[in-house]
């Protein structure tokens, strides 16, 4: 189900992300990190995510299928992104 969710979220986030500017409160500070990071992964075309990412807000029922024996999977991880910013208790705030 998550994994067949990527292909609709690659088709809006990049331009999402690209084109709005988020804030939140202090509690939601680790997916504005992950925005940011996306955005720029976005825009420069790099592929692989870095081996460090925030990942405060992948909630456990998630885990299992965001890390993995060999790291962190970006689909899972952009999509479980796209699910916690939809989501409430992390609302951010698009400015500008």
């Amino acid at each position: 189900m998550l994994d067949e969710r990527y292909g609709s979220v690659r088709g809006f986030a990049p331009l999402l992300l690209a084109h709005f500017e988020f804030q939140a409160a202090p509690s939601a500070s680790e997916l504005l990190l992950a925005l940011n990071l996306l955005r720029d992964l976005n825009a420069s075309g790099k592929r692989t995510l870095p081996e460090n990412v925030p990942t405060g807000f992948v909630k456990p029922r998630w885990r299992p299928y965001v890390f993995s024996a060999s790291g962190v999977d970006r689909h899972f991880y952009e999509t479980v992104r796209t699910r916690r910013t939809a989501r409430t208790g992390y609302d951010p705030e698009i400015s500008g």
